[in-house]
């Protein structure tokens, strides 16, 4: 399994608390460097392979970050179909599935009465700056959910900054599953569910879930959480993301989800809009991104 620092029987305890009370917690300090330096040259390989460009290994985070956007960058103008393979193959790194049963994880599952841990999702999830229609509006986690004790644990390769990382409303999770909104916008390939305003004014304190490397994010999947500002992001956002349901006592469930009925996106609509989505993203990109990079740098000057 991926240790890092080990967490006194307390602080176990505490971030249990935390994770109870506001329904995220982040645990400090608990996955292996080693690990870590280890996917992101599992994942420099694909950019690699992909791309067709060299990629030098034992990035540290920072500089992955940016220079694994600058070569996706060239790579995507010159052939849109880059992106998918990207994709793909970020999925089939043997140290994603190392990761995902990380004794961080398992301990907090553990922490917070999760007897039978079942891994619903594992995964590289992967933002880029010119990519708009993957940042979510304030949602929970519905349409994959199977379980009240579920929890999404996120691992950055990189430091989250206030601009980069994942926002949430502070004890949301007591609302208990809920009735999404559609946004759609076909133009953009931009299919997305909402928390009614009315239900988010109700947890008026959002906080921003700030990590570094070797951080693990484990959030509630009934939070509501949101995506970072798409204006704010300037080089791609590299993390993993672990989904663990609890199935003791809840049913298993095949074809659906046990929530489905409150998610306007079902599994058979977005099928149907999966093909729009691939033809958007097999063109070319629309937004700029060194355009974008530069009047950012203006702005700051």
């Amino acid at each position: 399994m991926t240790t890092g620092q080990t967490m006194a029987p307390g602080e176990w305890a505490t971030a249990a608390d935390a994770y109870r009370e506001d329904g995220v917690t982040i645990l400090r300090n608990v996955i292996d460097p080693d690990a870590i330096r280890a996917i992101r040259d599992d994942l420099a390989g694909v950019v690699e392979e992909a791309c067709g460009t060299k990629m030098e290994r034992s990035l540290s985070g920072e500089p992955f970050a940016k220079r694994t956007t600058e070569v996706l960058w060239e790579a995507v103008c010159r052939e849109p179909k880059t992106r998918n393979l990207l994709y793909t193959y970020a999925q089939r790194v043997p140290t994603l599935y190392s990761l995902a049963n990380a004794a961080a994880l398992r301990q907090l599952a553990r922490s917070v009465s999760m007897s039978k841990p079942s891994v619903r999702e594992a995964k590289v999830q992967i933002f880029l700056p010119w990519e708009k229609l993957f940042f979510q509006d304030c949602h929970q986690d519905i349409n994959s959910l199977d379980s009240v004790n579920s929890v999404t644990f996120w691992i950055p390769l990189h430091p989250l900054t206030e601009k980069t990382a994942v926002r949430y409303w502070v004890g949301s999770h007591r609302e208990g599953p809920v009735r999404h909104e559609e946004i759609v916008d076909e133009a953009e390939a931009i299919y997305l569910e909402r928390v009614p305003k009315s239900l988010q004014d109700k947890y008026p304190n959002v906080r921003t879930a700030v990590a570094s490397e070797g951080d693990v994010i484990a959030i509630n999947r009934l939070v509501f959480h949101q995506s970072p500002d798409f204006e704010d992001q300037f080089y791609a956002r590299w993390s993993v993301v672990v989904r663990y349901d609890d199935i003791a006592g809840q049913g298993l469930f095949s074809g659906t989800t046990k929530f489905a009925d409150l998610a306007p996106n079902s599994v058979d609509k977005m099928k149907e809009r999966l093909e729009h989505i691939r033809a958007f993203l097999a063109q070319k990109p629309r937004i700029d991104w060194r355009e974008k990079l530069l009047r950012a740098r203006r702005a700051t000057t």
